[in-house]
């Protein structure tokens, strides 16, 4: 196992026995999770992972509802998080007017949506 993994491994275990003890938390190596993601996609409610694999699941994921194009992701820390389509730029397509923007729309008003109740929850 990678140095990190097993830093990312330690880490998730201390915020969730501190911060999130009632919730359950299994730890799936990624091309286990990768094989339940496309076989038993209602398994999961919530993938956390770091960056790299958390590109490789995502982009499976959004597959699974049909086009990448449709789907987005939340990259969240102390704040009220970013979203952002899970697809990259398409430079392919850049400037035909054919990409679809439903996945950027949809990273906006769970930006807008997530961005005021993190405002209403945060100390004045």
């Amino acid at each position: 196992m990678l140095e990190t993994s097993r830093l990312w491994r330690e880490v998730v275990i201390r915020v969730r026995d501190e911060e999130f003890p009632s919730i359950p938390l299994e730890h799936v190596l990624v091309d286990n999770a990768a094989m339940q993601l496309v076989s038993a996609p209602s398994r999961f409610d919530v993938i956390v992972t770091e960056n790299m694999f958390g590109d490789i699941l995502s982009d499976e994921a959004a597959m699974i509802t049909g086009s990448i194009a449709c789907s987005r992701a939340r990259r969240s820390g102390g704040g009220p998080g970013l979203f952002e389509p899970v697809h990259g730029s398409a430079p392919d397509i850049a400037g035909q007017g054919i990409a679809n923007p439903l996945a950027m729309f949809l990273s906006v008003r769970c930006s807008c949506a997530t961005g005021s109740a993190w405002r209403s929850r945060r100390p004045r």
